[in-house]
């Protein structure tokens, strides 16, 4: 039986340093955390090791095969062949549990569970944590 595996997609510090000179717009693309859905599962011989493999060599291919939109990038992806390196440089990554919706988590809370969070600071949130219906 085939599972949806997300796996989140950090820059590192290495890439976060390269972008710093790129437009917002093209640092934003490349160093915000990303997650990606995988269907993983079944009768395989792969392993977890197998499909985190696979979504390192496809990430870096993927903004190589943009570079024609954003010259700036220049080599940072890495030229062909691509490997396994040409990831771990600039990147990392996790494979996380099950999507969860908020609104299932928070909707399992009660009001005096919610009363006892300490203001934030944040006018919004504070105001959400004391208007909370008994």
């Amino acid at each position: 039986m085939l599972q949806q595996a997300q796996y989140v997609i950090w820059a590192g510090d290495a890439l976060r340093k390269r972008s710093s000179g790129f437009s917002e717009e093209h640092r934003m693309l490349l160093t915000l955390p990303r997650i990606w859905k995988k269907d993983e599962g079944g009768r395989s011989v792969w392993t977890a090791k197998d499909h985190a493999a696979l979504v390192k060599l496809t990430v870096p291919e993927r903004i190589r095969s943009h570079r024609s939109e954003f010259p700036e990038i220049g080599e940072l992806p890495g030229n062909p062949p691509i490997d396994l390196q040409s990831f771990d440089r600039w990147w990392s990554l996790e494979r996380v549990g099950s999507l969860q919706q908020w609104v299932e988590m928070s909707g399992q809370l009660k009001a005096p569970d919610i009363r006892c969070f300490n203001p934030t600071g944040l006018e919004a949130v504070d105001e959400w944590t004391r208007n909370v219906p008994e």
